[in-house]
């Protein structure tokens, strides 16, 4: 069956996990791109709803399929944009902010502590219990013959 997404990555074809969306079917993958590129769309037009919809589709488009930034790190960024008021005046003006490594930096750092906390709830706990450890010194065989 046909993908309905038009930057499949599975070259049009759609896989086993089939996900139909209205009158259309998506693999699991692109249906996921999809809705990711609709949130960021929607994030956009709320900071800046006077600019035209084909720039923002554009924009968005080139950053994730031609600069290869990760959709959630685009919607970090511009939640802090909006966060700590910087000032964006238009669509192309957020790569500024994906290059700035600041930002890159604090992004890696959510994403490990998101991370953590995931596995600590799957099971993983630490306790605070001392263990205690015993040394029993004893003679190398060595110094028995002498």
């Amino acid at each position: 069956m046909k993908c309905g997404y038009d930057m499949c990555s599975n070259l049009g074809e759609c896989t086993e996990d089939l996900v139909k969306d209205k009158n259309r079917y998506y693999c699991k993958s692109c249906f996921e791109e999809r809705q990711h590129k609709t949130e960021i769309r929607a994030k956009i037009n709320e900071m800046l709803p006077k600019e035209p919809q084909t720039t923002v589709n554009t924009v968005i488009k080139d950053l994730i399929h031609t600069k290869k930034y990760d959709w959630d790190y685009i919607l970090y960024a511009l939640e802090d944009i909006k966060k700590t008021n910087k000032n964006l005046n238009y669509a192309r003006g957020i790569q500024y902010y994906l290059n700035n490594i600041e930002l890159q930096k604090q992004y890696e750092t959510q994403k490990n502590i998101e991370k953590y906390n995931k596995t600590s709830k799957d099971g993983f706990e630490t306790s605070d219990d001392e263990v205690e450890f015993s040394y029993k010194a004893t003679t190398p065989s060595w110094l028995k013959i002498m």
